[in-house]
């Protein structure tokens, strides 16, 4: 461990090195063997700042300041509305061309059908046991 691991582990977590990460502790017990000054002044900036973070205290506001504050705050505004609109309107597109482009697929389908298939539909329409012969025939050539 380098000074600069050992200094950005002490701002994390605090002049108590038994607060700091288990896997961490072994390596900054040797840095501090080895670099007892070093650790010395890291460990003592922290500690003052852990003193100053124990002291403060959140201000205290009247209900009236408090409701003052509320009311002088930013409102919301309108681009969630247009956002949103956006975002309907985009899928409402998606699924549009999805729709066209299930008819444009199907209409050219539908056009590959050879005069065999369609000479079939027909006897099937006129009667059902032609249809039948039909199918029959085909399969033995």
């Amino acid at each position: 461990m380098g000074p600069e691991r050992f200094g950005a582990l002490a701002d994390a977590y605090g002049a108590a090195v038994a607060r700091w990460p288990q896997a961490e502790r072994e390596a900054a017990s040797l840095f501090m063997a080895v670099n007892p000054d070093i650790a010395r002044d890291v460990l003592a900036a922290a500690e003052r700042l852990d003193q100053q973070l124990d002291e403060w205290k959140p201000l205290a506001l009247e209900r009236d300041q408090l409701e003052r504050a509320i009311a002088a705050a930013p409102r919301q505004r309108q681009a969630h509305r247009l956002l949103r609109w956006f975002v309907g309107a985009g899928i409402g597109a998606g699924l549009a061309t999805a729709c066209a482009a299930g008819l444009l697929v199907g209409s050219t389908m539908g056009t590959d059908l050879g005069q065999d298939h369609l000479q079939a539909v027909s006897v099937a329409m006129d009667d059902e046991d032609g249809l039948t012969d039909t199918f029959l025939d085909e399969g033995s050539t």
